[in-house]
């Protein structure tokens, strides 16, 4: 279904649930206190539309920074990244959403800025909305990689010239490695999307298992190619976390990967490998989130 889809559904419950609700206790309030059959549909219909509000309203525009730690490699430690993923600029997110994202960034002080994908919703998304990351500050660099819905419409290279008119280093399919003050040193390898151009071999090029390596993935499903032997930890976006979850249940649509429902949010491990999949900061499809809220996430590297 198209954005525009999702939006008409979701105002046209709100404005006729709502309408009914209003109407029901203006004139109707006697039958409510009579009859517990009129309660309890009244009762469903006010605690829908409430989450339906606050899921599609609320929750969305309720951005979280969520901390996590992590032992990377030896030596290396007090190494502080900040994830971003899925802005999805467009017709729910725009250049004031970017605004606030990168201020709760800033305020963290991070080594390392990791943009991880998606950063329009296909034709609607506006690339000037982006300017803003232009002022996102990491004394180690900025680094981005591109997601599948940045190919929309062929609009990869729009972003990728975009992202690095703003200073930003676009890895796709290469790697580069990066010198802390103290002369420590380790390699960030950023792979192309999984469902466009992406080469992993071409990705890990010139590195050795030896080497000590962090990948930047949009789609997590780069774990279950056998170049992955190569990285020493995955950072990967794409599933929004499913958008909308449920407790005790978790996501609630199908997550878009091979992977699969199993491996949503959070931390995981397979084929050896630790990874990391944010949940995001933007919405695709419906607006709504639920018991999800968009996030960037600081990653402290101990």
């Amino acid at each position: 279904m198209r954005w525009w889809m999702f939006e008409g559904a979701i105002w046209f419950f709100l404005i006729a649930v709502g309408a009914a609700l209003i109407e029901v206790f203006t004139t109707h309030r006697l039958k409510i206190k009579k009859s517990s059959t009129v309660f309890l549909s009244v009762l469903v219909l006010l605690v829908a539309w409430s989450v339906i509000f606050f899921g599609s309203f609320i929750e969305p525009r309720t951005l979280i920074v969520r901390s996590e730690n992590y032992s990377l490699f030896a030596g290396v430690e007090n190494l502080r990244a900040v994830l971003i993923s899925d802005t999805h600029v467009g017709p729910y997110k725009n250049a004031s959403w970017i605004n606030e994202i990168v201020n709760k960034s800033n305020a963290e002080r991070p080594d390392l800025v990791f943009l991880l994908g998606d950063y329009i919703l296909g034709a609607e998304g506006d690339v000037r909305d982006l300017d803003r990351f232009g002022d996102l500050s990491a004394s180690l660099g900025v680094y981005a990689i591109l997601g599948n819905h940045d190919y929309d419409n062929d609009r990869d290279l729009e972003v990728q010239n975009k992202l690095e008119s703003l200073g930003i280093r676009v890895l796709r399919n290469e790697n580069e490695k990066i010198i802390l003050s103290d002369g420590r040193e380790f390699y960030l390898a950023g792979v192309a999307d999984l469902w466009n151009d992406a080469d992993l071999e071409k990705t890990f090029s010139g590195l050795t298992e030896a080497d000590e390596v962090i990948l930047l993935s949009h789609n997590p499903d780069a774990v279950l190619d056998s170049e992955i032997r190569l990285a020493d930890l995955m950072l990967s976006g794409h599933t929004h976390g499913g958008q909308i979850r449920l407790p005790f249940f978790g996501a609630v649509s199908k997550i878009p990967t091979i992977l699969g429902h199993k491996y949503d949010k959070g931390w995981f491990e397979l084929n050896g490998l630790n990874f990391f999949i944010t949940s995001g900061t933007g919405e695709m499809g419906p607006r709504a989130r639920l018991f999800n809220p968009p996030e960037i996430v600081v990653l402290e590297m101990e």
